[in-house]
């Protein structure tokens, strides 16, 4: 339990570095810019992922954080995507007009998300541990409730809080890197 609740301390620090950050670059940013406008979209809606982890793993729901999970790598990958390369305006473009359409059933499929990540530099080993528990949400966890138990089915424990959140960690770290690489000395992490 203790590495648990450091585990969420650290994500409670990384948010609000991320929203004084943002406080501070605010009045200087340009609403024309596409880049930034993905990249403190993307910042705001890890934020409020990582939020949304951190309380269903309060509550031993790891399985269904999951799926919060998985859309925070989305977002995370994305701001590290845009912040890749030297075509940062059409890439910003190519994800204003992705999260215009439907979602897809896979939500992110894989093999673009790692592409992305690779491409923004993002080390491929935490995406790929976020990909493996993807499989889990709709298959573990199944047992909670009287008699669910005696269906082989229902049987899958899935994944732990603890994994979940030191992927959280890692992700939000993964997205305050980027937003400190974009404006320097505006979001300095304390140890």
């Amino acid at each position: 339990m203790h590495n648990q609740e450091s585990r969420i301390r650290r994500v409670a620090q990384i948010k609000a570095v991320i929203d004084n950050g943002l406080c501070r670059v605010g009045p200087g940013l340009d609403s024309r810019q596409k880049a930034d406008s993905v990249l403190i979209g993307n910042a705001s809606r890890s934020v409020a992922l990582s939020d949304g982890v951190v309380q269903l793993c309060r509550s031993d729901h790891p399985n269904e954080a999951v799926l919060l999970l998985m859309a925070l790598a989305g977002s995370v990958v994305g701001l590290r995507w845009v912040l890749g390369g030297p075509e940062a305006a059409q890439r910003a473009e190519i994800l204003l007009r992705e999260m215009g359409e439907p979602a897809e059933p896979a939500l992110w499929p894989a093999e673009r998300l790692l592409r992305r990540a690779e491409e923004a530099g993002l080390p491929a080993a935490d995406l790929e541990k976020v990909l493996t528990l993807g499989r889990f949400p709709m298959l573990a966890g199944r047992s909670g409730l009287p008699w669910s138990h005696v269906f082989k089915e229902n049987s899958e424990a899935g994944t732990d809080c603890a994994t979940v959140l030191d992927l959280v960690c890692r992700l939000m770290d993964h997205a305050l890197q980027g937003l400190a690489s974009r404006w320097p000395g505006n979001f300095e992490l304390l140890s």
